[in-house]
């Protein structure tokens, strides 16, 4: 089964690597984007309004107990995921402060006390004809070109197996053809 994407095979683009290089060309965006970050409203950590993300924003050398801090410290890394360290709802410097990486990114800051609305949101009915994701969820591409020794194609593999005379049982699953003979027939060093 490596030929083709219903199968099980066909060609799926790589993730990101793990370990990726960098180039010694940087590329440049046509538009650049802008992305602003906000600090969740009101927050500060071990319930003293001192430690707010303010507070996590200033240099380590600032700190009148300079001393506890090495050269290349900063308070995200030393207290930004202590457990200690949290607002009320349980958030931590790391998910509250633009500086130590959390925040919000965006224009509209999510509200901490929502309403709930008396009047019903009345949304649209579903269509009839759902539509094909422009996004897909996955990549796959058939092998370009390959059709099985037998002279069936990926698509000949998709199609289910009672659309011809020769198979009866009616309890086959839409994998059948791949299930039957994606095996079997080799081509151009692929099976189905």
């Amino acid at each position: 089964n490596q030929a083709c994407c219903h199968c099980g095979g066909g060609v799926r683009p790589r993730s990101p690597s793990d370990t990726p290089t960098v180039s010694s060309a940087p590329t440049v965006s046509a538009v650049p984007t802008e992305v602003n970050c906000y600090d969740f409203p009101d927050w500060y950590g071990w319930g003293i309004p001192r430690y707010n993300c303010a507070w996590f924003a200033n240099p380590v050398n600032n700190d009148p107990d300079d001393d506890y801090y090495g050269e290349t410290d900063t308070r995200c890394a030393k207290f930004g995921d202590d457990p200690l360290g949290v607002d009320a709802g349980g958030n931590t410097a790391s998910a509250a402060c633009c500086v130590c990486g959390g925040g919000f990114l965006g224009e509209k800051v999510p509200s901490f006390s929502p309403t709930i609305s008396t009047e019903p949101t009345i949304s649209a009915a579903p269509t009839g004809n759902p539509s094909i994701s422009a996004s897909p969820t996955e990549l796959c591409f058939d092998i370009e070109g390959w059709s099985d020794s037998g002279g069936g194609d990926c698509a000949w593999y998709e199609r289910p197996v009672g659309d011809d005379d020769y198979y009866y049982e009616d309890n086959l699953d839409q994998f059948a053809r791949c299930n039957l003979f994606g095996a079997d027939y080799e081509n151009m060093g692929f099976v189905a």
